[in-house]
């Protein structure tokens, strides 16, 4: 359904803001994340703070491997939608 996932780019220095926002707001139940462990912190502590459970993957990259007779173009484009999509 729509609405479900929501995938939330921002410049850093505004996470703590945007973060605050969507934590409280009351139609969010739980927070999945995936990124800097700097914003984990800040989810952790505002999820703990309004009572919501959150998951939280805070893990650096995982290698990918592109085997000789890959497609390279398509491997490109798939590690890049997989680097923001986790």
């Amino acid at each position: 359904p729509k609405g479900v996932v929501n995938v939330v780019t921002n410049d850093p220095k505004d996470a703590a803001g945007i973060v605050e926002a969507l934590v409280a707001h009351p139609a969010v139940k739980r927070v999945n994340f995936t990124g800097s462990t700097k914003v984990g912190r800040i989810i952790a502590e505002l999820a703990g703070r309004h009572l919501k459970p959150a998951l939280l993957e805070l893990g650096g990259k995982a290698p990918l491997l592109v085997l000789d007779d890959a497609d390279i173009d398509a491997a490109v484009n798939a590690a890049t939608f997989g680097a923001f999509m986790h």
